[in-house]
């Protein structure tokens, strides 16, 4: 008995094909994307690694033209900056990566001593007070918060931040 495959069941096996192929095609692009984007943030932190401030900046732009959606990226290109003494660039990197990714501390902290460094005392107290509450055993957060008083010349807070982080890690130096 021979079987005959009318042309609803040949279109929808095309159909299939076709769209198997499609989503291999896709898949094969994206997998193309991240490599291209694993190697570009690669290239960056060697760059920086080795004091190419510059070359980092411009790989860390390709690559953010490739995924402007990269939390990652932003938090180096702030980081790169903050470097090179673009404060006020590694604030406005360090805002964007929080954009993207409001969940991730270290940019909070990242934040926080770019406006130290900027000398935005009151900003990078209010980012490093909030970093106190969310993280409140992390001992890095309180002298973060004692080193923006200190700059502010604010002694009693900054001692008190100082003596928190103490008590929560004995062995922390920079506290000391």
């Amino acid at each position: 008995m021979k079987t005959y495959f009318s042309n609803s069941n040949l279109f929808g096996l095309k159909s299939n094909i076709i769209t198997a192929l499609l989503m291999m095609i896709a898949s094969n692009f994206t997998l193309a994307q991240l490599n291209a984007e694993d190697s570009l943030f690669s290239e960056a932190r060697a760059y920086l690694s080795n004091g190419y401030y510059d070359s980092a900046v411009n790989s860390l732009n390709k690559l953010i033209e490739l995924n402007p959606n990269s939390a990652d990226a932003y938090d180096l290109l702030g980081n790169v900056y903050s470097l090179k003494g673009g404060f006020d660039k590694a604030v406005a990197m360090y805002h964007m990566c929080i954009k993207l990714d409001s969940t991730a501390i270290s940019m909070y902290g990242n934040l926080g001593n770019a406006y130290i460094d900027a000398g935005e005392l009151d900003s990078a107290i209010a980012v490093h007070k909030f970093l106190t509450t969310k993280d409140s055993i992390n001992s890095y957060h309180f002298i973060d918060l004692g080193d923006a008083y200190m700059k502010k010349e604010d002694i009693t807070q900054a001692k008190n931040c100082f003596e928190t982080a103490i008590r929560l890690n004995h062995y922390s130096s920079r506290a000391l």
